[in-house]
């Protein structure tokens, strides 16, 4: 065998390989794969499963558990449906757990989402077994429940219209009619007239203010001129207490001389007292007023009766 068919059979083989490889994985891990598995079944009845198809995926958590094998059917008692799940053997679903109907997007396909318990105790707690029967739910996001209150929803909007004509008539008939409109006219002028006065008002009202202000400023003026004169009458009246309290001291003064000179004590008492003192210093005065001071010689006072 040449060399070149020996490297076509290796590229043949290595080829072969990993189209076999491609195909297990889509087996395993696509829609082929399902049928390899072993499953439990699992009946759940809904009052609306629209949009649920054969095939549909069965989600816990996020992940795919199972898929729809059956339904939806009617149920016997007419309301609502069942279908029936196939959930892969070795996933042990918790009772409690919600069956909720999803949507993967607002026009997607339809899943089952299987949603445990919050207060679920992982350790311990009971499965769902296979055949039971469980209540579900239908999910409010798909585009059939949307559908489905349309119809609500457009009555309401009606509605909502009607009312808005009617508010926009009773606007034109009573809000805006020529009275009205006149009304509100004469109301703008009044208040453009009350709004002119009320600014000379206030132009003249800054007037007071200001010979307020002029007039506060005279006035802390006289405050300030009447407390320099009190201060001054402060000083005036203790310079006449102090006059005053010299006054006293010297009458007290003339008093103990008058007393002395009364007595006879001192000067003037001896004055008055001795009359021989008192002719010696008449004589002394008469003496030196005639003969100054340079020339002065004693001589005998003139006796009283000389002089008359």
């Amino acid at each position: 065998m040449s060399s070149e068919k020996v490297t076509q059979a290796r590229v043949g083989f290595f080829i072969l390989i990993g189209l076999v490889a491609i195909g297990a994985m889509v087996v395993y891990f696509g829609r082929f794969g399902d049928g390899l598995k072993k499953f439990y079944e699992i009946r759940v009845e809904y009052p609306n499963a629209s949009g649920l198809f054969v095939g549909a995926d069965v989600l816990l958590a996020g992940a795919k558990v199972g898929s729809v094998q059956q339904g939806p059917f009617v149920l016997p008692n007419m309301r609502g449906v069942y279908v029936i799940l196939k959930i892969y053997e070795g996933v042990s679903i918790p009772e409690g757990s919600a069956f909720t109907i999803g949507s993967s997007g607002l026009l997607g396909d339809s899943f089952v989402d299987i949603t445990m318990p919050s207060n679920l105790n992982v350790e311990s707690y009971t499965p769902i077994a296979p055949g039971s029967v469980v209540v579900g739910k239908k999910d409010s996001g798909g585009i059939a429940e949307l559908a489905g209150s349309g119809g609500e929803l457009l009555e309401d909007v009606r509605k909502a219209v009607k009312n808005i004509d009617t508010v926009v008539q009773r606007l034109n008939t009573e809000v805006l009619s020529p009275e009205s409109v006149k009304a509100v006219n004469e109301t703008l002028q009044n208040f453009k007239t009350t709004s002119g006065e009320i600014d000379t008002a206030a132009k003249k009202l800054d007037g007071v203010v200001t010979e307020a202000t002029s007039a506060m400023s005279k006035l802390g003026e006289a405050v300030g001129q009447v407390t320099t004169t009190a201060n001054k009458t402060t000083d005036t009246l203790v310079a006449t207490k102090a006059a005053a309290q010299s006054f006293e001291k010297t009458m007290d003064e003339i008093r103990g001389l008058v007393r002395d000179a009364r007595n006879g004590k001192g000067a003037l008492g001896a004055l008055i007292g001795d009359r021989a003192m008192a002719e010696n210093l008449k004589a002394f005065i008469a003496n030196l007023r005639s003969r100054g001071i340079l020339w002065y010689r004693d001589k005998d006072a003139p006796a009283p009766n000389a002089t008359r």
